[in-house]
This record gives structure tokens, C-alpha cells and sequence, in this order.
């Protein structure tokens, strides 16, 4: 088990430093752009920067096929242009379906499902059609610059693609900002703790079945048909004061933000080792009983047996027994040295 964890650190931390590598490659390394294409533009701005490497791949691979129009807007085959000179076995034309609201597009090649990134087929439809930005169908999270922004159910609206939260009635407001308050004062310790889930598991027991009837002026009954009704002063108001309940209550809840100022002193360039790279202690025995911890000297099973005698000290200089070469005042004796 001991063997397992420390392959499993060494594992974990390769990982930790080759996404670390790809972050700060991403943040430092320039965009090259290939043909300056708005679709490019795009996803030079979503994609990591050797994700953005291999859409450029596929963007240049998409110049050697030629589209044949089935469906108009709806079906496309891909044709190579190379499709006489090149291998039996090798596949020279794909056909691609595009959804109707065009935001989806399904190649037989396969690639999205299996890789993750857009098909050289796929885009070349895209370009002709004329897309500016790649679909949000095709953009997978863990592609993006902003992979790691992935946070549990209490802090999902703090995402950066979640967008701001969206209040619609003074009713929702107040029971928000008092279920912040209850969250505070359960969390103060266990007792609290436990009478806060038994009363709220009541609460939720007593409004099931009354909730049951929706009067169309709820936060949930408006997010089908859209949450635009709600003005920018009553969102500004509402976050003015629940920044007062977060102030004044210190709510867990709240992130406080990234200090801007520089510290003092030049940044180190030494890098964090890993566990099982620092160095550790040798284990040492005892010689009678074979334990850790104390040496034979002090060995609870040494019993009777006496002490081996200290040996005197002898000169290395003149080769006396009493002293020590740093206190010698002898002539040093040339027949003591060889």
C-alpha cells in the first residue's frame, strides 16, 4: 500500500507540473493565426494553446477537400482533391449533416465523438457557410483555457460560462438572503448544525406539497421564458445589499479577490518537488532487539551487559594516547606516519 501511494503522488504530481507547463504556455506563448479566418480568431481565444495547434491542423487539412452540396444547408460530402493518386484503403470522402438551427454539425468520421476536437470535413463546412465562432456544441470544457473553472453545486453560479445570477421578484430575494443567514449560523458548530437540517428538512416536508401550485411569478417559472424583464437598478440594489449581508455576517459563501499588488523581492525559480523526491531520514536499528527508535545503549533488553570501554583518544601528530592533533605540543614523530 505504502508502494502504491507513492507511485499514485508521483503520478499525480507529473500531472499537476505538465498542466501547470500548459497554463503558463498558454498565458505567455503569442497567437500564431494560419489564414486570419473570423472562425480562427475565435478559437485562438477559447483553446489552450496546443489545442489551438491542432485546430490549425485541422484547419489546414480542411484546404484539400472540395464540398458537393446534396441537401441545401442540411448534407455535404467532403471530397479529397487527391482522391485518384492517393492509398485504395484510405477514405476520400465524408459526408456531413448540419442541423437545422445550424449550431451541430455530425461528420461519419467520427472524430468529434472520439477526440473531442472539430474534423477537418466538419470545418470545411463551417467555413463555407460562414460561420464567425465555433459552434458551443463543439467546444469541450476540458479544451478550453478555462478547464480547471469547474466548481461543486453550491458554487456553480460563480463560473465564469454560467453568466451573472438572475432575480426576479423581491420574494426570492429575501428568502436567498435568509437562507445565507441560516447557512451561517448552522455552520457555527454540530449542535447548530443539526438543528438547522432538522428544521429546514420540516420546512421542505410542510411546502412540497403547497409548492405543488405555481403562480407563474417565481425565479423558476420565468427562466423558460426568458429573464430579460428584470431590470439592471432592482439587480444593482439587490446585490448592494446582499454584499451588506455578506459584510456583516462574514458568510463562507464569498470569495474574496486576487490581490493586484506585485510582493517584494524577485520570484524564485526553484520548483515544488514532489513527496517523494525530498529527502528523508535514514532508519536506524537497535543491534540488540532490531527496533526503531533508541540505539543499544539505552536498549530496554540490554540488561547486565556491560558497556564496551571508550576508546582514549591518540594524536594523529605524534601518535600518543590523551590528546588530540589540535592540541599537540609534541615533535611529530616520523616513524608514526610511515
Amino acid at each position: 500500500m505504502h508502494l502504491f501511494v507513492r507511485q499514485y503522488e508521483k503520478m499525480q504530481f507529473d500531472r499537476d507540473s505538465e498542466e501547470s507547463y500548459q497554463e503558463k504556455r498558454t498565458k505567455l506563448g503569442g497567437v500564431v493565426l494560419a489564414q486570419n479566418l473570423p472562425i480562427e480568431i475565435h478559437a485562438s481565444q477559447i483553446y489552450t494553446r496546443a489545442m489551438f495547434e491542432k485546430f490549425g491542423e485541422m484547419l489546414y487539412e480542411c484546404g484539400s477537400y472540395v464540398l458537393t452540396e446534396v441537401v441545401a444547408r442540411c448534407e455535404y460530402i467532403a471530397v479529397h482533391v487527391k482522391k485518384a493518386s492517393r492509398d485504395k484503403w484510405s477514405k476520400n470522402q465524408f459526408l456531413v449533416r448540419v442541423s437545422e438551427p445550424v449550431d451541430e454539425f455530425n461528420c461519419e468520421c467520427g472524430m468529434f465523438q472520439h477526440f473531442g476536437m472539430v474534423c477537418s470535413h466538419a470545418l470545411k463546412v463551417m467555413v463555407h457557410l460562414g460561420l464567425q465562432e465555433v459552434p458551443a456544441k463543439h467546444v469541450l470544457k476540458r479544451w478550453t483555457k478555462d478547464a480547471r473553472d469547474i466548481l461543486p453545486q453550491e458554487f456553480l453560479r460563480y463560473q465564469k460560462d454560467q453568466g451573472p445570477l438572475k432575480y426576479s421578484s423581491r420574494r426570492h430575494n429575501n428568502l436567498h438572503l435568509l437562507c445565507l443567514e441560516i447557512v451561517r449560523l448552522g455552520d457555527s458548530n454540530v449542535d447548530s448544525y443539526d438543528i438547522a437540517m432538522e428544521h429546514l428538512r420540516n420546512v421542505k416536508t410542510l411546502l412540497e406539497p403547497v409548492a405543488a401550485i405555481r403562480d407563474g411569478m417565481g425565479l423558476s417559472d420565468r427562466e423558460g421564458a426568458g429573464d430579460s424583464t428584470c431590470s439592471g437598478t432592482v439587480q444593482q440594489q439587490h446585490f448592494g445589499a446582499a454584499h451588506q449581508v455578506h459584510s456583516s455576517t462574514q458568510c463562507s459563501d464569498s470569495f474574496g479577490a486576487p490581490s493586484k499588488k506585485r510582493p517584494a523581492g524577485r520570484p524564485t525559480t526553484s520548483r515544488d518537488k514532489a513527496p517523494y523526491e525530498k529527502p528523508t531520514k535514514r532508519t536506524r536499528f537497535c543491534s540488540i532487539c532490531g527496533g526503531q527508535g533508541h540505539k543499544n545503549t539505552t536498549c530496554p533488553q540490554r540488561g547486565d551487559l556491560p558497556k564496551a570501554p571508550r576508546k582514549s583518544p591518540r594524536c594523529s601528530r605524534c601518535g600518543l594516547i590523551g590528546h588530540r592533533r589540535n592540541t599537540c605540543t609534541n615533535t611529530p614523530r616520523a616513524d608514526f606516519y610511515g
